[in-house]
């Protein structure tokens, strides 16, 4: 599979088709790691996502949650009972 941009890999990922890789996305970093990181010489003035190469933010909300729990709901009905 040829590599995707984050835009088309978070779409992919939403509409339920094969991504090249899992969305790179860190919700939380101890303290203590970001100031011995920084201790050990991790730039300062840059954001994580440009340190560690994440994807922008794809949601979160309730609505999408909800949306996407409905979608796979749906297909999974959508399938033949084996």
């Amino acid at each position: 599979m040829q590599s995707m941009t984050s835009l088309e890999r978070i779409k992919a990922t939403y509409e339920f088709r094969p991504v090249d890789h899992l969305i790179r996305r860190e919700f939380y970093i101890w303290t203590e790691a970001l100031d011995r990181w920084k201790a050990e010489g991790m730039p300062s003035g840059v954001s994580q996502s440009e340190l560690f190469g994440y994807d922008p933010h794809a949601g979160g909300s309730a609505e999408v949650a909800q949306r996407l729990l409905t979608q796979a709901e749906d297909a999974l009905a959508a399938e033949p009972a084996n």
